[in-house]
């Protein structure tokens, strides 16, 4: 199958051969969703209109309603920022000092579904 994405791995390693080292197709998209709800609406400098709020529920109090905020909030931002892939689901689990977000994704270059699990909050 030929590479259709191609960028660096983030964060930066060496992979025995070049530094930075290489990131390709699904691996590039999942570094960049996770960028992309990590960071907080308002930060990036030029670009305040990018990123979530998802930051901004971990400590409120759980329930549907909340969740299903979450979801669209999450489904909006990515497919503004995302192109490269349409939302299929977004899972939402929570524990005492976590809120787990399971995004399961189509890459629409190579037809292939993929999931990208991040973790917001402490350990």
């Amino acid at each position: 199958m030929a590479v259709i994405f191609r960028g660096i791995a983030f964060p930066f390693g060496k992979n025995g051969v070049t530094f930075p080292a290489p990131a390709t197709d699904a691996d590039l998209i999942k570094q960049d969703l996770t960028r992309l709800i990590m960071q907080a609406r308002g930060e990036r400098v030029m670009r305040r209109d990018v990123g979530s709020l998802a930051l901004g529920y971990i400590f409120e109090n759980s329930d549907v309603a909340l969740d299903n905020q979450i979801r669209v909030d999450l489904t909006s931002v990515i497919s503004r920022y995302e192109p490269r892939i349409v939302v299929q689901n977004i899972g939402i689990t929570r524990n005492e000092t976590q809120v787990i977000i399971l995004v399961e994704f189509l890459v629409l270059s190579t037809n292939q579904l993929q999931s990208l699990s991040v973790v917001l909050g402490s350990p």
